[in-house]
């Protein structure tokens, strides 16, 4: 990959050439989970920062969005394999998996419509009537059953099958060396050059196959992010932090199910996150609110679907869970790190008043400012080793969770 000279297009734009670290960033955009039409409209704006003059291609067609993201992020046409092309196909199944129907069509509306639709050449509708067959064959979760897929669920795929990112580049060293979503995907690859793509529905079949298997596998390895199983949404950094320990103690295995934690920033962000997901996605979410959140747990309540689940704190906030001696113990080990000499009173700590209120006013009350939540949950984290260290509230969250 060079990095000297400007890239061009046919369309009369030239884009500057991504950095290494800027193309690693593009790549992992690809991977984490996202609904497909906000990722390509990011990838788009990730695009657009590499642009040479001023011409937005924000507002561009669908088409040529297409080609400055080869022009930028794309594998080079010389490297375009079929072990490449499988590769992101792979990534687009497993999307069809993941999102509803309705996400795509969203997909499809807000890049083109038939009055600027391309007419497919004849290499490409054989290309689409075969992407077809494997949507199919991807969406039938019974034996001897057929799936028709949508118009915009064939359309991914043929967008996926030909707008690829430049995967390839994984193989070689770079600032993704380390990282385990990198690791896989190139261990992926290795695996599809041995199999011998080909654009057919027994190959798909065979390579998802093999793609579950591998992740099995390395699920240990990889991040929530990639893939997960389960979505759990809660009203803040605390719980995204705290609560993913509690689960790998819990019991529960990578390998059956992966738990996504996604920060909201409040019980109504909260709420218009799952109502945004409910509709796009198929997998099973968790909803974590604190205790006055009762408008929100209400509609909440009203609304979720046979898979999802809604966990509402008894006192509180997740810091209200714990028992007063082992949190003042935690508190004060806290204080102790950060070179404070004058630690907290177990009378200090009193009932009727919500944790952090009180944590704030202490820590004031020391010249220390208002209370860190993120700093604490995060040494609180690394403290919490076993199963009785686990509050009895989150361990009915976690229960919940299994049930899943």
């Amino acid at each position: 990959m060079t990095a000297a000279k400007d890239r061009k297009t046919n369309l009369d734009i030239s884009f500057k050439t991504p950095s290494l670290d800027q193309l690693w960033s593009s790549l992992q955009r690809c991977l984490i989970f996202e609904e497909p039409s906000g990722r390509w409209n990011r990838l788009i704006s990730q695009v657009s920062r590499h642009l040479n003059g001023k011409r937005d291609i924000d507002e561009a067609s669908f088409e040529e969005q297409q080609e400055c993201f080869k022009a930028v992020f794309g594998t080079p046409e010389d490297l375009l394999d079929l072990t490449a092309r499988s590769m992101n196909l792979v990534l687009a199944l497993k999307d069809l998996q993941t999102f509803d129907s309705a996400e795509f069509d969203i997909w499809l509306l807000s890049q083109t419509n038939e009055e600027n639709a391309k007419e497919l050449s004849s290499t490409e509708q054989e290309e689409v009537a075969i992407l077809e067959a494997i949507a199919g064959d991807t969406l039938s979760t019974e034996p001897d059953t057929t799936v028709v897929p949508s118009q915009a669920q064939i359309q991914y795929l043929h967008h996926a099958w030909n707008i690829v990112p430049y995967w390839r580049v994984l193989e070689s060293a770079g600032p993704w060396a380390e990282d385990p979503m990198a690791i896989f995907i190139a261990r992926f690859m290795a695996r599809l050059d041995l199999m011998r793509p080909t654009l057919s529905k027994e190959f798909f079949k065979n390579a998802l196959s093999e793609f579950d298997k591998l992740l099995k596998e390395e699920r240990s390895e990889l991040p929530s992010n990639f893939q997960p199983t389960i979505l759990a949404l809660v009203e803040g950094n605390t719980e995204a932090i705290v609560l993913p320990r509690f689960v790998s103690l819990s019991g529960i295995s990578p390998q059956t199910a992966t738990v996504m934690f996604i920060s909201c920033g409040g019980a109504n962000q909260l709420l218009r996150r799952y109502l945004h997901l409910r509709d796009t996605t198929v997998l099973p979410i968790l909803c974590v609110l604190d205790h006055d959140a009762i408008e929100q747990a209400a509609t909440i309540h009203d609304l979720l679907r046979d898979t999802d689940r809604l966990h509402v704190w008894r006192e509180g906030e997740l810091e209200d869970t714990f028992p007063a001696l082992s949190l003042l113990e935690t508190l004060n080990a806290y204080l102790h790190s950060m070179g404070v000499s004058e630690l907290l009173r177990a009378d200090e700590l009193k009932d009727g008043e919500h944790r952090t209120e009180q944590l704030d006013r202490l820590w004031r009350a020391r010249g220390l400012g208002n209370f860190d939540k993120v700093g604490f949950a995060q040494f609180q984290s690394a403290r919490i080793r076993q199963t009785s260290d686990i509050p009895d509230d989150a361990k009915s969250l976690l229960k919940t969770l299994k049930s899943m």
